[in-house]
């Protein structure tokens, strides 16, 4: 069921599709059908029990109600400045202890009175900010921006930018735009398409009836290691493949493991033609710690008969794609912020920067 560190062809996870497994025991039917964790979770995927994710806060803001209803992305500078933007649309500009808060831009071209989609900070050269309406470039926190790429996205799942300036982005395009078979697209720093791979979402079933679903399913978190690779956690199912250099043609799987988001969540995620629901589990974001082992946070959302419970389940993989570790936790991570340090969000709307670490359990 698991599979770890699998070589794969060149451009082989072009062409690879997932398709359900059977037998696999969904983490969604706990709550329903009365099952203890150890039955759900009985694979590769059991946590080490020796191990445990420790987090500790360096810092927490309150957002004032003027910033808007919810933190849409936030990011670090190399000097440890953070960005964050809101719901309306506002870049505010935070110190890196977290004591001063102001706005910084508003009103920026490819956003439009709509939320920012994701910030990524290209290292040592400024920051990357995406918008429904494209993606614009800026080199230092006071530069007023250039747009770079005024490509119209309708749903991005992973944003992420190379030393080099260059910045991918997992999305699913519409059914006229020239690359609808991929879900990671490659641009330079000045906007222009490098190359694109990584299979989009594609069940005839629904694309042919309601395309929509292509924009939705297709991709997932993206991330680049130390070493310019990239890393993608795919939505659903669980897996996540490394791409050496950053592009497409070597690609590793590091780990597949339904028992953690199985595809059957694709039932959930589409329930119907023309519909589409929030309430399925689904991998939200991915990064590689300091040891080289990946950090992968999973929104699950249990149902039972009394109502849903929505929680962020942790899970920590080694390089070469053992669980090491899992744990539910009530952050939602938004990006790196330093050496397993992390910017994140609470369910109160709080933004806080961790500190994160697997450390053995005490009398282990």
């Amino acid at each position: 069921m698991t599979s770890s560190s699998r070589r794969l062809t060149s451009r082989g996870v072009r062409a690879r599709l997932s398709s359900p497994r059977k037998g696999v025991l969904v983490v969604a039917l706990a709550g329903a059908f009365g099952w203890t964790e150890s039955e759900v979770f009985r694979s590769k995927a059991t946590a080490t029990p020796s191990l445990d994710i420790r987090t500790r806060e360096m810092w927490r803001v309150e957002f004032p109600e003027e910033t808007g209803d919810r933190v849409a992305a936030a990011a670090a500078w190399d000097d440890g400045t953070i960005w964050v933007t809101t719901d309306v649309g506002q870049v505010w500009e935070l110190n890196a202890t977290g004591t001063s808060l102001r706005l910084s831009h508003e009103d920026t071209e490819v956003v439009r009175e709509r939320p920012t989609t994701a910030l990524a900070k290209v290292p040592g050269a400024g920051m990357m900010l995406l918008g429904r309406h494209g993606v614009m470039r800026f080199r230092t926190p006071s530069d007023p921006g250039v747009v770079v790429d005024e490509t119209v996205r309708s749903t991005v799942r992973g944003f992420a930018a190379f030393a080099n300036g260059d910045y991918v982005v997992a999305y699913g395009q519409w059914r006229d735009q020239p690359h609808v078979k991929y879900a990671v697209h490659r641009y330079d720093s000045g906007g222009r398409h490098l190359d694109s791979w990584h299979p989009a979402f594609s069940y005839p079933q629904w694309a042919d009836k309601e395309w929509r679903a292509v924009l939705y399913m297709s991709g997932g978190p993206l991330a680049v290691t130390a070493a310019g690779d990239l890393l993608v956690s795919d939505a659903v199912p669980f897996r996540i493949t490394r791409y050496g250099g950053g592009f497409g043609d070597r690609a590793t799987e590091v780990i597949e493991d339904e028992s953690i988001v199985s595809s059957e969540e694709i039932q959930r995620a589409l329930p119907r033609v023309g519909s589409y629901t929030f309430d399925w589990n689904h991998s939200v974001f991915v990064d590689e710690m300091s040891d080289g082992s990946i950090l992968n946070v999973v929104f699950v959302s249990q149902r039972s008969l009394f109502g849903s419970k929505q929680e962020m389940m942790w899970v920590v993989i080694s390089a070469s794609g053992e669980i090491l570790v899992r744990d539910t936790k009530e952050y939602s991570l938004t990006a790196a912020a330093g050496s397993d340090a992390y910017l994140a969000t609470t369910r109160s709307g709080d933004l806080v920067k961790l500190e994160v670490s697997v450390e053995a359990t005490p009398n282990s």
